[in-house]
């Protein structure tokens, strides 16, 4: 089913959500402290996710329908996030930092030292 829905998002993902296209119907209305975000849409799952990841300056107006399940993922989150180490296992070691290891690394006193390949001349094309 086909619901309107009224969103209000605060500063300073207001900013962002401006930019979002929800449906064509949408109108968006500024206010002082960000954006009130109109459209028709479906399914009510689907626009309650899209809420919900706009995250806490994210409200639903209307309708209370979504809202309510708004809430009840927000409370699933919430219970999945508050238990230490959560359902899945840790992240394995990601290892040694390499982002500044030079892209090229100096030979050892007992490697020759290679060059880089010369592209080809005019000869060679």
């Amino acid at each position: 089913p086909v619901i309107d829905v009224h969103l209000r998002v605060r500063d300073p993902t207001a900013r962002w959500a401006r930019a979002l296209h929800y449906h064509r119907s949408q109108t968006v209305e500024e206010r002082e402290d960000g954006v009130e975000i109109r459209f028709r849409a479906g399914p009510q799952r689907a626009v309650a996710a899209r809420a919900l990841s706009l995250g806490p300056d994210c409200e639903v107006i209307s309708p209370e329908s979504l809202r309510a399940e708004v809430a009840s993922l927000a409370r699933r989150v919430l219970a999945r996030h508050e238990r230490p180490g959560g359902i899945l296992p840790p992240a394995p070691d990601p290892g040694p930092d390499l982002s500044r290891v030079p892209d090229s690394v100096p030979p050892t006193p007992d490697e020759p030292a290679q060059e880089d390949p010369a592209p080809p001349g005019p000869e060679e094309a």
